[in-house]
């Protein structure tokens, strides 16, 4: 067995290893950012509720082109922030599951009946496979994540002009 064989796996098993850290990292930061997300549209949805019962009290049945306005970007505001809320939530009931070589009886035995460069290969490919399979569901949640933002950022696009008709009508109405 050449020395220098079982040093290059060794440095594959070390990167592998590395790599499912940073992967563990990353599917960590995307529920954190999902997290705080699915809390500022809580809070969005809260106000959207105390604004959905004053169209309600208000503008039922909406007459006037500024009633019209606020009742209808009302409601699409209502639509994509709840959108949004369900879509960071599904980011969250993605499983957080990192897939990793397991220290068990095979793997111990694989290290006491093998030479060391066949270990150190084996862990490091079975870590590749494991590290593909990661990326793929980090990357699921990420795409989903990044839909959750697009949807959260027109929600609050339609919150402001909302809020712009809604000082005009309050302001016109004295």
């Amino acid at each position: 067995m050449n020395d220098a064989e079982v040093e290059k796996y060794k440095e594959l098993y070390e990167h592998a290893k590395q790599l499912l850290f940073r992967e563990q990292e990353r599917f960590t930061r995307i529920d954190q950012k999902a997290s705080w997300h699915l809390s500022a549209l809580t809070v969005l949805i809260g106000i959207g509720g105390f604004f959905a019962k004053w169209i309600i009290r208000n503008l039922v049945p909406p007459t006037g082109c500024v009633e019209w306005c606020l009742f209808v970007i009302g409601i699409l505001f209502g639509a994509f922030v709840i959108s949004a809320w369900f879509t960071c939530f599904s980011v969250l009931k993605l499983k957080h599951e990192i897939r990793h070589l397991q220290l068990n009886q095979s793997v111990l035995d694989l290290f006491r009946k093998n030479e060391m460069k066949k270990a150190y290969y084996t862990i490091a490919k079975k870590s590749q496979q494991a590290f593909e399979c990661n990326v793929k569901r980090a990357s699921k949640k990420a795409i989903r994540l990044g839909w959750g933002y697009r949807l959260s950022v027109i929600a609050l696009v339609f919150f402001i002009i909302f809020l712009f008709f809604y000082i005009y009508y309050s302001w016109a109405a004295k």
